[in-house]
Parts: C-alpha cells; structure tokens; sequence
C-alpha cells in the first residue's frame, strides 16, 4: 500500500466517522461558539439579522446539488452554529441579582438540609429582597444550636441581616471560591444565630423541594438502619450523590487512590440502576402497548433517581444518554455511543451553556470517550480465555481507558496522579456496586424489621473493608505522584496527542503519525520554555493574609518568611502550596519572624526587619516602628500616618485593609482590598 493509498484511507476514516455521526460536528462548532462568547458582544439586533441571513444562505444553497455548492452550505452550517454557540452563552450569561448593601429584613425558603461543618451549619437559601423586589440563591450559615435540627427543605424563615458578598482571597492560583459559587447562582453569604430568625413551616410545591425532602427520607433509613460514623457518609454519597457530610479526609482516600468517581454518582450509578429496572419491568413489554408503558417507566424511573442525586452534570449526563438507548432499542433503532454522547451533550449546553465548565462535565465526558475509544483497543492486546480473569482483565482496560483520557486535566486541576489506580477499581467498583444494591434493596425492604436491619449490617460492613483497602492503597509507597504541575496548553496537548494516537491505530495512516510526532515536540518545546522561565524566576509575594505570610522564590528556590507563633502550620501550608505546585518550587525554607531574626545565603539576606532579596531592599515594619529608605515596605498590624510611608520611591503594601479615609490620603497597595500583591524583579 503506497503513501498516497494510506492517506486516502486515513481521511475515509474521519470522514466516515463525521458522517455517520454527524452530532458530533454540530456538538463541536456550538461548543466552540460557547467557549468563545467573549468574542462576540452584538446587540439582539444584529444577531437576529446575522443568523437569519445565514439561515436564508443554507436554505439557497441546499436546494443546489452541485459539490461547491454543498461544500459552502456545510460551511454556512458550521458558522452558524458556531454564533448561535456564542449568542446563546452570551444570553444565558446574566448578572446575579444585587442585593442591598445596608440591614434589611428579608424571607427565605430552605433549599437544602442544612449539613453539619466544624463551627456551623449550612444550607442554601432561595431569598427576595423587599425594596428591589430581586430573587435569588445565597449560602446560610447558622450557630450551632439544637433550633437549626428542626429545618427542613420547604420551610421558610425570616431574618434581619446584612448579606456578605462572596468574594476570593485572591492569592496567586487559588481555588476560584466566586465564580465557583456564581455559577450555582449563589452571591452572598449570611450568618444567623438562633436569635435572628424566625421559622416558618410553609408549603412548597417545588419538585426539587419534594426531592431534596425524599432524599432526606431515603438519607434517614440508612442512619436508622446501623449504618454511621465515615460509612454513612459514604453510602449517602455513593448512593444519593449526598456529600456534604464527607470528611476531607476521606475524600483523600478515595482521591490519593484513584477512586473518586465513586463518591460521584455517574454513569455507573446510573447503568446499575438502568439495568435493575429494565429487568424488574420487562414483563410489561409482553402487553399490549407494552413497549410504550415500559420505555415511559423506565425513563421516569432514571430521571427521578437523577433527581434524588441531585442532578449533578455527570448524572444529566449519563441519564440523558440511557434515555436515548433506551428509546433506540425499543423503537429498534439501536442509538449509536457518539450519538447518544454528543447529542446529550449538546442538549446539556443547551439547558445551560456554563456546564461546560464544570470539571465533573468536562472529566464524565472524557471518561466515557476514552473508555467507548481505546478499551476495545486495549481488550484485545491479550487473549484471555479463563471467564474469572477474563472480567478483570476486562475491569483493568476499562480503568486504563478512562484514566488515559482523563489525566490531562486531573493533572490541570489536581496536579496529582494515582498511581494504584488499576489496583483500586478490582476491588472497589465489585464492592460499590453490591454497596449500591444492597442500599437501595434497604429503601425498599425498610418497613421488614429483621431483614432490612441485616442489610444494613451488611451494606455496614461492605463499605468498611472498602475504606479498609483504600486506607491500605493511601499507606503503599508512591501512592500518589504529586505537584506535578501543567498549563492549559500542555492539558490541550495531551488530548490531542492521545487522540492522535487512536486516529493512527484505526487507520495506520502516516499523516496521524506526524501529527503525533509534531504534538509531542510541541509539547516537550511548551515545557522546555515554560521550565526556561520558571528557573529564571526572581519573585516577592505578600499574601493577603491575617497575618504576614511573605515569600521570596528565586528559581526553584522558595523561603517563606511569617510568625510561627501566629498561624498554624496547616493553614500556612494550604496558603502556599498552590503558588509551590504551579511555579515548580523547591520545599519551602521557613524563616520564622521575629525581632532579632538572621539568616543569610547567597540568594536572601534577613537582618531584624530588613531583608536584601533580587537587588532589592525590603522593609517589614509592624506596630508603626520608625521607617527607613527602601524598595519595598510592608507594614502589617497596625497603620503608621506617618509622612515616610508617602515616599515616592518605595511600593508600600499594607497587610490587610485601610479605612476609607486612609486609603484616600495614603497611596498604598491594600492586600485586603486589591489581594495578594506579587513583585517579579525579573521583569525590572
């Protein structure tokens, strides 16, 4: 077979794959409208006249048969989808309701029951503002009193208070807390003692109330059925999706060794409970409009246990996917996998174009391509002929497929990697699956005294010697390969690779093996300059902290200068760590603070209060000590007004935030109000 030949066959290969499933083109160029709404800012106006001007093109243009003529209506098709992409996120992307600055009186309707955290209860609440007439969700925070027990999804309360916008930190890298909770519709924030509110039981009508409170319900049995402590916590989450009683330190478990998507109900969930119900409901396919009758219960049935789980993106997912192949095989149309996966995709975008940020979207969706792609690749490197070893083999491929397509962004997102994770998915996912069954045969035999209290010693047990062996996995050496660190563009890189690869093994063609051969220098030349940079870097950041956290990184050199007597070492590591894993850093050196602090190396000299860093002369100065000519001069407890701090050759940063008329007199970098402030010198 010639050049020419193998190139032929590998473009007959996309082309065919474009055709039979042509869901996908129209997913890929409206998800690409979606991620470039920024772009495009028109007036309603305009954009009603652009996608109608285009829509009148296609239709001209489809009624000519000619080559050139279907090549520019395809084109059409493509960039009308790829606006209609844009101008739907743009109109979906509307500002959160603004609620009074000032105290006002406001009423309430519990959303969620409240869930225990470490000095509070919390819960979300759908709220109105009575002067502005706006509506809207904000987080309630509650003391911890036996009066917060008795609330309950429905019940409505009113209470006088001043909401607290949300805001981040906005220290280097962290976790983007706002946008986070913006996207769940949720501004403000509210602490409430038992004193500042008043319950009211009043009656909702809303299916997600009536939901949350049967999920309560369900959440009760498994409590009164023996089932407590860390294992309660993981049966509600494996099998409601209810997680916000889960310790971290479990999450970590689960985390460190490659589990997680356990504790997220998804696709798994789902399937189980498809198949259970399927069976239990096939008789009535024999029926008169049988057929009908079944599909109709068994969607109902899915989408009211997406529901109980609360709806999460991988749940819509996997529901909207079953939905389809349920009514292919019924209707003897068997759905194809990329069709069912793109077009509930695309209808998940539709109903709301930001999931396409949520990480549990982006990794569901990968998970399941990579496993649909390269297990039947990887199943058949090896021919297994005993049944037992055939399933792990066939349970090992389904892990190595998901975790290869998935990686790149648990990298992005998590800068780790589970090492054993092929090792935990033998025994987790056969023991959470009879955790699963075993829970949900507990909600049904619940009100049989003897039986269902077996069950729940059973279901008890199950979830013990899992935690057991995930503990176990947690403890073996290289568990976890941590702060490994990539940029967005290497993540994009890898999944192009990754999909260059399988493109090469279908169609053996030598244009996929240079695409893959180009990918990967183009990776490893990102790395090289992002590594280059990283070594030549010579930075200052002061964090926006209660107290002075300051630290200095000179290449992979990293020094932490703050007050061990002030802040715990567990809140000094989370403060630090992500600038640690996203720069490269070296483990930190701790320099404590304090009078008569020294410490002298060839990269920083510390002497008392002044510091000599990159060529740079650098004051701390705390309780409003008499200052001295420098670069840079950070005051932290308490403001001088003093004349020297309007110096205009030093940067002066004050730890924390000013009054209104000190931050007007004074010119100074405020960390309580502007976030962490970060000095490159390389740049100098």
């Amino acid at each position: 077979m010639n050049l020419t030949t193998i190139q032929t066959t590998g473009l007959a290969h996309y082309s065919n794959i474009f055709q039979t499933v042509p869901f996908i083109r129209i997913t890929l160029w409206f998800t690409a409208g979606i991620l470039c709404k920024d772009i495009f800012h028109f007036s309603g106006i305009v954009w009603g006249i652009v996608l109608l001007s285009l829509l009148l093109a296609i239709i001209i243009l489809s009624r000519r048969s000619d080559y050139r003529s279907v090549a520019v209506c395809n084109y059409f098709v493509a960039i009308s989808l790829f606006l209609f992409g844009a101008w739907h996120a743009n109109q979906n992307d509307r500002p959160l309701p603004v609620f009074s600055s000032e105290k006002e009186y406001y009423s309430g309707l519990v959303l969620e029951k409240p869930s225990e955290k470490p000095r509070s209860y919390q819960t979300v609440l759908e709220i109105r503002d009575p002067k502005s007439n706006a509506s809207g969700k904000i987080i309630a925070y509650f003391s911890k009193e036996e009066g917060i027990k008795q609330l309950a999804p429905g019940h409505k309360i009113v209470f006088p208070a001043r909401l607290n916008p949300i805001k981040n930190s906005r220290n280097p890298f962290e976790f983007d807390y706002k946008t986070f909770m913006q996207r769940q519709g949720i501004g403000y924030s509210v602490y409430l003692k038992n004193a500042d509110y008043i319950v009211r039981d009043a009656k909702s009508n809303s299916l997600f109330i009536r939901a949350e409170n049967c999920r309560n319900f369900l959440l009760s049995i498994l409590r009164d059925h023996k089932i407590s402590g860390e294992e309660y916590t993981v049966v509600a989450a494996l099998t409601l999706g209810y997680r916000k009683e889960l310790d971290p330190e479990t999450r970590d478990y689960f985390a460190s060794s490659g589990a997680m998507h356990v504790l997220s109900v998804s696709g798994l969930h789902v399937g189980i409970i498809y198949l259970i119900v399927a069976f239990l409901l096939s008789p009535i396919k024999r029926k008169k409009y049988g057929i009908l009758v079944y599909t109709l219960l068994v969607a109902v049935l899915i989408w009211i246990y997406a529901l109980l789980s609360g709806l999460p993106a991988s749940v819509q997912r996997a529901a909207v996917m079953f939905t389809f192949v349920l009514i292919g095989q019924n209707l003897n149309r068997p759905a194809n996998i990329f069709s069912s996966l793109t077009a509930s995709a695309f209808l998940l975008m539709l109903f709301n174009p930001q999931v396409i940020a949520d990480i549990g979207f982006q990794l569901s969706y990968l998970a399941i391509s990579g496993i649909v792609l390269f297990q039947p690749v990887f199943y058949n490197l090896i021919e297994v002929k005993n049944r037992w070893l055939d399933k792990l083999w066939s349970l090992l491929t389904v892990s190595v497929a998901a975790q290869l397509v998935t990686f790149p962004l648990g990298l992005l997102y998590f800068s780790q990697f589970p090492n054993y994770f092929w090792l935990s998915n033998f025994i987790v996912i056969p023991i959470s699956t009879l955790i699963l069954g075993g829970a949900f045969s507990l909600f049904v035999l619940s009100p049989v005294p003897v039986i269902s209290d077996w069950i729940g010693i059973i279901v008890q047990q199950l979830t013990y010697l899992m935690l057991v062996f995930l503990k176990w996995i947690d403890s073996l050496p290289y568990a976890v390969a941590e702060n490994i660190s990539i940029s967005p563009l290497q993540a994009i890189l890898l999944l192009l690779i990754i999909a260059s690869v399988y493109w090469f093994i279908k169609s053996k063609s030598v244009r996929e093996l240079r695409l893959i051969l180009l990918l990967t220098g183009s990776f490893f030349l990102v790395s090289f300059i992002q590594n280059y940079r990283l070594l030549n870097q010579q930075k200052m950041v002061v964090y926006n902290s209660e107290y002075p956290v300051i630290q200095f990184i000179h290449g992979r050199n990293n020094y932490i200068l703050t007050d061990s007597v002030k802040i715990k070492p567990e809140q000094l590591s989370r403060l630090v760590q992500n600038v640690g894993n996203r720069l490269k850093l070296d483990d930190p050196r701790y320099i404590w603070f304090s009078e008569n602090t020294e410490f002298t190396d060839n990269i920083l000299i510390v002497r008392d209060r002044i510091i000599w860093f990159s060529g740079k002369k650098i004051q701390l100065e705390e309780n409003g000590q008499t200052a001295f000519p420098s670069d840079y001069r950070i005051i932290s407890n308490r403001f001088p007004e003093t004349s020297a701090v309007e110096n205009n050759n030093e940067t002066s940063i004050y730890i924390g935030k000013l009054h209104n008329w000190q931050s007007t007199k004074f010119n100074i970098y405020q960390t309580g109000t502007n976030g962490a402030f970060v000095a490159d010198f390389k740049e100098n």
